[in-house]
């Protein structure tokens, strides 16, 4: 399904880097044409062409496709983006891969463990350069957290000194200092609910995931991902994530299921009072993007709010066991319509909180 919503090419922006991990690329400007290769994050093309929201570049063996345009970010000249960088950087998960070079394809050099520390030698667009024994190594931004020499503020039990620069940084209307986790719901071997139609929860939460990611990151998030691929990741390592970034707001996205296949409509979820604020803007403005029966917010013992000591939420976007519903969760149109919605939302709370 084409995007209708018509964007041209930014005037005088020429050059798109890509902002996701990965980004397939079509033969034609349509979500449903063929595939003809990939490319990852930090990888910069000469825009040739667009056509609403897609842009066809040129890539390095010479062929031509298009790429989607919200999946990355446009300039008017092309960047090394290397910079010198001091301080260190923490890996967040277990077997984090440290590769020969900044991309997601280059060779692995080693492994490393949730909570080793690095110190940093210099940042080349979103990946860090560590010294490895004596050998140089390459570890993505998004899998680390970052601390600077030059920081010299002392723990604050009540993050107040966090909070007040976070509010000082920021600006209404951008999400700049703050980190929010995306959390996709099941995955791997746990397939999640599966339609009246044959959708797996799994793929589109997936989907929705990198989809919301992407546009938060546009309005200056830190954006975790608690999965961006088709793999098992435990329930406490999820609210675990949120613990160790001290994330700002934790978004679990989920599709509904139930026997009554009458059933339909969309519910977000919180289980703690500290939660219930997020969980009301967020809801709000998923309402008024989307055009499915509102079941309002409910308290929800779900283990990824019960254990998160974080401001989260959990979203379910729809039954899949009402076909008719999962007709329509399951377009690309309505992921955009929902994905807009809930960054509305979170937008909304956190301009409330500079008021």
């Amino acid at each position: 399904q084409t995007i209708k919503e018509d964007t041209s090419l930014p005037s005088g922006k020429n050059i798109f880097e890509v902002s996701v991990n990965t980004l397939n690329v079509r033969s034609k400007a349509d979500l449903t044409s063929k595939t003809i290769g990939q490319v990852n994050k930090g990888d910069q093309f000469a825009v040739i062409n667009s056509n609403h929201n897609w842009v066809q570049v040129e890539l390095k063996n010479g062929d031509k496709g298009w790429l989607y345009s919200f999946y990355g970010t446009f300039s008017s000249s092309a960047t090394t983006g290397t910079e010198k960088e001091n301080g260190t950087i923490t890996i967040l998960y277990n077997g984090t891969n440290l590769r020969s070079d900044s991309t997601t394809s280059s060779e692995v050099v080693t492994r490393a463990d949730a909570g080793t520390t690095f110190p940093v030698a210099e940042k080349t667009n979103d990946w860090y350069k560590v010294m490895v024994g004596d050998q140089t190594a390459y570890v993505a931004s998004w899998v680390v957290s970052a601390s600077s020499t030059t920081s010299n503020v002392k723990k604050d039990p009540e993050n107040k000194v966090k909070t007040d620069k976070k509010k000082a940084d920021r600006k209404k209307g951008t999400l700049k200092g703050l980190t929010i986790v995306v959390d996709a719901g099941h995955g791997g071997n746990d397939r999640g609910t599966t339609g009246a139609l044959g959708t797996d929860e799994k793929d589109i939460t997936l989907m929705t995931s990198e989809l919301l990611s992407s546009k938060l990151q546009a309005a200056g998030a830190n954006v975790i991902l608690t999965r961006e691929s088709d793999e098992y990741v435990d329930l406490r390592k999820r609210v675990s994530i949120g613990h160790q970034v001290d994330a700002d707001a934790f978004i679990s996205l989920h599709y509904d299921a139930i026997d009554n296949s009458s059933i339909r409509g969309f519910t977000t979820y919180y289980m703690h009072s500290y939660q219930k604020e997020l969980a009301t803007y967020v809801h709000n403005g998923l309402g008024n993007m989307i055009s499915l029966k509102d079941r309002g917010t409910q308290p929800g013992d779900y283990l990824v709010l019960r254990e998160n000591k974080q401001k989260a939420i959990l979203i379910e976007l729809g039954y899949l066991s009402n076909a008719s519903e999962e007709r329509n969760v399951t377009t690309q149109n309505y992921r955009e319509q929902a994905t807009h919605g809930i960054y509305n939302g979170i937008i909304n709370y956190f301009n409330a909180q500079l008021d």
